[in-house]
């Protein structure tokens, strides 16, 4: 096999790093398997309140087409939302598909800094089912879906912005490489003895 290109490889090795794969997983485990909105204002004026409790479905990454993006996620959110309209309660279930986009940089001296799109309104494709004919005649179901689509847009922001997952984030590929070091990873048979010792057998 001929020898590549430094480009080429530093390309290759991006690539294994932060594979679509491991950033769907790693993005599942930040956002976490549900969340409760508690309760929050909906409706004209904001009269009414709703509590909405939203469940994570399989989260999907893949390349993506844009060229100024690496990889697009998209995290699928089943939500039942209670509606205190003052009269009576109402409910609704709203299925959210949350489209994220990230990019790889690279970072002096050896890290590589999973960048991700900031959320909007334009990201998030929401479809609304009122339960029962009460929650039909109630028409504050776009103001719902609106309120619960930029709680979702705002929470995942927040999220991901926390000082503990920027840092999770980055990965630091020097220091990866001398932990493979230390653990003998790099090493496939016995390690040459010293003077006068014996041959140590290294674990792999």
């Amino acid at each position: 096999m001929g020898a590549i290109s430094a480009a080429d490889f530093a390309t290759n090795m991006l690539a294994a790093a932060a594979s679509p794969d491991r950033v769907g997983v790693m993005v599942a485990q930040l956002i976490g398997d549900s969340f409760d909105t508690g309760s929050i204002r909906v409706g004209p004026a904001g009269l009414g309140t709703a509590q909405a409790v939203g469940v994570v479905g399989q989260v999907v990454a893949s390349h993506c087409d844009d060229p100024d993006w690496d990889i697009e996620v998209l995290v699928p959110v089943a939500i039942h939302a209670r509606v205190d309209a003052g009269i009576r309660v109402v409910a609704y279930d709203v299925d959210l598909a949350v489209r994220a986009r990230i990019r790889l940089v690279l970072e002096p001296p050896c890290s590589v800094l999973i960048d991700l799109k900031e959320l909007c309104a334009d990201d998030v494709l929401s479809t609304i089912d009122p339960c029962g004919m009460p929650s039909r005649l109630i028409g504050w179901m776009r103001n719902i879906t609106a309120v619960v689509d930029d709680y979702v847009v705002t929470f995942i922001n927040e999220l991901l912005q926390r000082d503990d997952i920027v840092a999770m984030r980055r990965i630091d590929v020097a220091e990866l490489l001398d932990r493979a070091w230390e653990s003998g990873a790099f090493v496939s048979g016995p390690l040459r003895p010293a003077s006068g010792e014996s041959d140590i057998p290294v674990a792999i």
